[in-house]
């Protein structure tokens, strides 16, 4: 997403081999925003038939995300994953590594 079309901006970062990938999101406010927002966030560049654990990098006392869960690449790219975004500005770091128990 580009940060001239949204408030919320999100960078994907994968491994060559697509096992691992780390994804930035960042919401900044726009004038009389303000509160909680959830937003979907679709991380491209994955492997649509690896399973991927995603762990929330920098949790606090209101996690983003549910850390733990697991979805497929093509999961990712299509429904994407939840933010629950604080009062902006706000951000996000998720790692996304590939799991071999497809749990």
């Amino acid at each position: 997403r580009s940060p001239h079309a949204s408030s919320t901006t999100e960078l994907t970062f994968v491994s060559e081999d697509k096992r691992q990938a780390a994804l930035f999101a960042f919401r900044r406010g726009k004038q009389g925003e303000n509160g909680e927002s959830v937003e979907v966030i679709r991380p491209s560049g994955l492997a649509p038939k690896k399973t991927y654990r995603l762990i929330e990098q920098n949790p606090d006392d209101k996690p983003r995300i549910q850390s733990g869960v697991a979805m497929t690449g093509e999961e990712l790219m299509k429904k994407g994953v939840s933010i629950k975004f604080q009062n902006p500005p706000s951000s996000a770091v998720i790692l996304m590594t590939e799991t071999s128990d497809g749990k």
